[in-house]
């Protein structure tokens, strides 16, 4: 997708989406200069290229039940948080199915990681030492990591024994 020009303010430049209930989230700046973020109103890994406007968006292999309005408000069908740049792939939290997902952009390949601990709501993921992938557990206060075949480990895997 080629989105319109920029809004640019002071020093901030906005860059408007196709459809504003989309609802941007978590987002990680890659080498390039371009941006990885997920959106919340539908399971989708979008990937922002600033210097010519390009949207490219990774329709994820999940389905979720939206709730219903609360107030008005719509509510997120997904809710993804933490996004970051790992092995080669872009890794989100997925909250909605209790999930680290990676997405391999070269050839659309998706890696799913289901966290045994019920609704432990993946929210922030950071690269490691050693090659890991660290992750926090907001509702279950745990945090773990994830090595490079995939294996939860560290503080997470001893919790779980």
């Amino acid at each position: 997708t080629q989105l319109g020009s920029p809004r640019t303010f002071g020093a901030v430049t906005e860059y408007a989406l196709p459809d504003p209930t989309r609802n941007p989230n978590a987002l990680t700046v890659a080498p390039d200069g371009s941006v990885w973020f997920g959106e919340q109103t539908r399971p989708v890994l979008a990937h922002l290229y600033p210097n010519n406007g390009t949207l490219v968006e990774y329709a994820l292999p999940y389905s979720y039940s939206t709730a219903p309005p609360v107030d008005g408000i719509c509510n997120t069908e997904t809710n993804f948080w933490g996004v970051t740049l790992w092995d080669g792939k872009v890794w989100i939290g997925d909250t909605s199915g209790n999930q680290i997902v990676g997405l391999d952009p070269s050839n659309d390949h998706i890696t799913a990681i289901p966290l045994p601990t019920a609704s432990s709501f993946p929210y922030t993921l950071t690269p490691g030492p050693n090659n890991t992938l660290w992750f926090t557990e907001l509702y279950s206060g745990k945090i773990g990591d994830i090595s490079q075949n995939g294996t939860l480990r560290g503080i997470l895997a001893a919790w779980w024994r």
